[in-house]
C-alpha cells in the first residue's frame, strides 16, 4: 500500500459543462511512473463506477489534477481516486466531499 498521502480525499470542484476538477498530491513513497482510475458515487441515483477521465494527468509540482466529464445535470457526486505505482503498489483516497454537476 502506497502510505501518507492516500487518505487524504480529494479536492473537487464542480465545472461548467458538466464535469469536475479533481485534485489530490502526487505519490512520493512509491515508485512512478503512476497509473490514475477515478471512482464516481452518483449520490442522486446510487450508483457507483469508473468515472470518464477527459486529457492526461496534470502534474504540478507535489498536486495532481485530473478532469472527469459525462456527469449528469443537477446529480450529487462523490469521488475516490486510485494511484497505481509502476511497482504495482495501489492504494485508493477517501471519498471527497460532494459536489453538484453544472450544465
Amino acid at each position: 500500500m502506497i502510505t501518507g498521502f492516500m487518505m487524504i480525499a480529494p479536492t473537487v470542484s464542480a465545472q461548467p459543462g458538466l464535469s469536475a476538477e479533481i485534485v489530490f498530491p502526487q505519490p512520493n513513497t512509491a515508485t512512478g511512473p503512476f497509473n490514475y482510475e477515478v471512482t464516481q458515487t452518483d449520490l442522486t441515483a446510487d450508483a457507483t463506477g469508473a468515472a470518464e477521465l477527459s486529457g492526461d494527468p496534470i502534474v504540478d509540482g507535489d498536486t495532481v489534477t485530473l478532469t472527469v466529464t459525462g456527469l449528469v445535470d443537477g446529480h450529487e457526486f462523490a469521488f475516490t481516486y486510485t494511484v497505481t505505482g509502476a511497482d504495482g503498489i495501489t492504494a485508493t483516497s477517501a471519498a471527497s466531499t460532494p459536489i453538484t454537476a453544472t450544465a
